[in-house]
């Protein structure tokens, strides 16, 4: 038995770096940054049962900005920042059920505070 090897999935990648500075006395800025790709892939290594659909590749960019001053801390985010339409889970169609595909959540934004105690 021989198995193509363009069914097997292509590399995916990954990296994040936060970078801190002082804003005031006493506050620390800081802006944080994240970067995803997901390789090519399919549902199944066999292109021969129902079940397989290829899926392409995909890249993510999150990233955070804020400050932190004792213990309050506010920051902006930014998640799938280039509202990529990436394909988690490709799923085949069913007796009822159309085609269908699950995909990584759209860009959202946000802000968010945090007192510690």
């Amino acid at each position: 038995m021989t198995v193509d090897a363009s069914l097997f999935p292509k590399p995916s990648v990954s990296a994040s770096g936060e970078y801190r500075f002082p804003v005031a006395p006493g506050a620390n800025g800081f802006a944080w940054a994240a970067y995803q790709h997901v390789g090519r892939r399919t549902t199944d290594f066999s292109s021969l049962p129902s079940r397989y659909r290829p899926m392409d590749w995909y890249d993510v960019v999150d990233a955070r900005v804020g400050a932190r001053h004792g213990p309050l801390e506010v920051s902006f985010y930014a998640k799938n920042l280039t509202d990529s339409g990436g394909v988690l889970r490709a799923l085949a169609s069913t007796p009822f059920d159309a085609e269908g595909e699950h995909r990584i959540t759209p860009r959202t934004l946000g802000l968010t505070a945090r007192y510690t105690y």
